[in-house]
């Protein structure tokens, strides 16, 4: 029981460990099975961030009257607390897919640590939706989104980890897929709409829809031009289900 126990928090700590700055013990005794046991936990690591976020913005709101700044501080909280690490699958993402080449130099540049024209492009247009959704919302529902937004994006990772496959055979996107199970992934997601729509209401519904045709748009895009998905393309995945449904959330009631 202790041991099962133990196995489990390493899995959650190594989860927390990669999806965000949060402060973790470190661990030496990290095995291959332990990695795979904490994809079952993003959409945990999700619900924490979803709350640092919401957090922070209600205190920013007390102390600083612009919703403009309140905005920017919160993107910028985003950035930190997930060390840009999606951020920098979309600008890889960009660079890959936007530059029209063969598959094996699209899979090159997505690899290459440099950012290129489209990556920053892309970065831009991300932040700037983002600040302008945030700032345009009344607090509770600005709070609202951005505890759920989390949640949801990293529940739907599950799905992306499970059922698309790997443009490469190695790498990290190769090596998440296929390791948890389908049980786990479908009621994480389940929640994760019931939750979405519970807070958001109708746009939120709105936001899921669009975000699936769009995913499933562009998990079409990268079956046809790389062969599957990468690390890159989870990222950039993951800020376009969080944009969508910011987008959706800020729309005029329907």
């Amino acid at each position: 029981m202790l041991n099962r126990a133990y196995v489990q928090a390493k899995a959650f700590i190594l989860a927390i460990q990669f999806l965000s700055r949060f402060p973790v013990p470190s661990l030496r005794d990290v095995e291959p099975a332990d990695v795979d046991r904490s994809y079952a936990y993003f959409p945990v690591v999700g619900v924490m961030l979803g709350g640092a976020y919401a957090l922070l913005a209600v205190v920013a709101h007390i102390f600083f009257s612009s919703s403009l700044l309140v905005a920017t501080l919160v993107v910028g909280s985003q950035l930190y607390l997930t060390g840009g690490l999606h951020i920098d699958g979309l600008m890889d993402t960009a660079d890959g897919l936007l530059s029209y080449r063969s598959k094996e130099d699209v899979l090159a540049i997505m690899k290459d640590s440099r950012v290129g024209a489209m990556g920053v492009m892309a970065f831009g247009v991300d932040l700037l939706l983002r600040i302008a959704v945030y700032q345009s919302l009344p607090l509770l529902l600005f709070v609202s989104l951005l505890f759920v937004t989390p949640f949801f994006s990293r529940s739907v990772l599950l799905l992306l980890l499970r059922f698309t496959r790997p443009a490469r055979t190695d790498g990290l996107g190769a090596r998440a897929m296929q390791k948890t199970r389908g049980s786990i992934i479908f009621t994480t997601n389940g929640i994760a709409v019931l939750v979405v729509v519970g807070l958001l209401g109708k746009t939120g519904l709105l936001g899921v829809l669009l975000g699936a045709l769009v995913l499933l748009r562009f998990i079409r895009t990268c079956d046809r031009r790389i062969g599957g998905m990468t690390g890159d393309t989870f990222g950039a995945a993951i800020e376009l289900l969080e944009v969508l449904l910011a987008l959706a959330t800020a729309s005029r009631p329907f």
